[in-house]
């Protein structure tokens, strides 16, 4: 599903899909249960990056090892920025990174994306859930 929107895109690195046991790890880790079109996002890419633009997700076996882990990038913004438990960063920016708020669940578990202001510390929802965000807000900053 996500794939097809990024053939033949100049720029794109994907780290390849991970596995059922590696999503499984990261929810540990995290210590949640990520939503759905997340997942499905992990499971079919891994993580992507397109130019300066990326998605954190599961790059290799080791969760936590630097840029473009979900995991790595979420503990850096907790630990440098007081980026609050609550969030998992899947868009890293030095201002404004995106996130899934782990608090706005819907009946199906599906999470609210939220861009977290880092100077004023504002958390302002950008989409109901992870494929929202990806279809209407990245692809549409990608494409511009």
């Amino acid at each position: 599903m996500y794939i097809s929107k990024l053939n033949n895109r100049e720029g794109l690195w994907l780290a390849g899909g991970a596995s059922l046991g590696l999503v499984s790890n990261l929810e540990e880790a995290l210590g949640v249960i990520l939503p759905e079109t997340y997942k499905e996002f992990l499971l079919e890419l891994g993580s992507l990056s397109i130019g300066d633009i990326s998605i954190s997700g599961i790059t290799c076996e080791n969760l936590d090892d630097g840029g473009g882990s979900v995991l790595s990038d979420t503990l850096y913004f907790q630990r440098d920025y007081d980026l609050p438990e609550n969030l998992i960063v899947i868009q890293p920016d030095e201002d404004a990174p995106y996130c899934l708020d782990t608090t706005d669940k819907n009946s199906v578990g599906e999470m609210s994306v939220v861009c977290f202001e880092i100077q004023s510390g504002e958390q302002n929802q950008i989409a109901d859930n992870f494929q929202d965000w990806f279809f209407r807000y990245f692809l549409t900053n990608i494409n511009r």
